[in-house]
């Protein structure tokens, strides 16, 4: 679930670089929504064998952290707190 990545993004020291595939696609719906500035590469090759170059995320932005305090899921510093009481 994008709002997955988009914590793990905000827990997370920048420039950040995306590897797997499923995490890409996912930033491409972050990125086109204002949640990340981030440089997601067109994948290329022939045919059938396609290949996709890492992404870099450079900020999660303001309405990104918005839409994090509204409906994401928790960061892993409050779940920690949560143990601890």
């Amino acid at each position: 679930m994008p709002m997955h990545l988009l914590r793990r993004l905000a827990d997370s020291e920048m420039p950040a670089e995306v590897t797997e595939t499923g995490d890409i696609i996912q930033l491409r719906i972050l990125q086109a929504a204002g949640h990340v500035y981030a440089n997601v590469p067109f994948p290329h090759g022939e045919s059938w064998h396609w290949k996709q170059d890492p992404a870099t995320v450079y900020q999660v932005t303001a309405l990104g952290m918005k839409m994090l305090r509204w409906f994401g899921p928790p960061s892993i510093g409050a779940l920690e707190k949560d143990r601890e009481k």
